[in-house]
């Protein structure tokens, strides 16, 4: 999904983020990085479209290829949601889970333990979980 952010009243875009993320006021696209983007002054408008940027024979740009109402907007977002201090709390749970095993206590449960699809996917849900809760503790970060 591609972000264009452009000032509140304006048709003109000032940023087009290709594939962007948005956490809070952090836009990170491949193209461009914008961190505490201030909504009071900056307006945010998610799309399929792809905006190419218009450059001077210098190789300067000097603006885009379309304006804010060229754009077709998405009801999608590409967003990462704040995590709960619940969640967070399970997330430190499964990381110490993770962090008290050794390497070959790993190998001899999955060993010992793992031997139906049925014990496969178990194992597989635990892991899931424990990904989860990493991934977790990162974006609370």
């Amino acid at each position: 999904m591609n972000c264009i952010i452009y000032q509140h009243g304006s048709n003109k875009i000032k940023y087009f983020l290709e594939d962007c993320i948005n956490k809070d006021r952090d836009f990170i696209g491949l193209n461009c990085k914008l961190y505490g983007v201030k909504p009071i002054h900056w307006a945010v408008k998610w799309t399929n479209d792809i905006v190419n940027p218009i450059n001077d024979e210098d190789g300067k740009q000097i603006s885009w290829d379309k304006t804010v109402d060229q754009v077709n907007e998405t009801q999608e977002k590409t967003e990462i949601k704040k995590i709960t201090n619940e969640e967070y709390r399970e997330a430190i749970k499964f990381r110490q889970k993770l962090a008290d095993l050794k390497f070959n206590q790993i190998d001899a449960y999955i060993d010992n333990n793992v031997v139906s699809f049925e014990e496969a996917k178990d194992y597989l849900k635990q892991l899931s979980k424990v990904v989860l809760g990493i991934i977790k503790m990162i974006d609370r970060d």
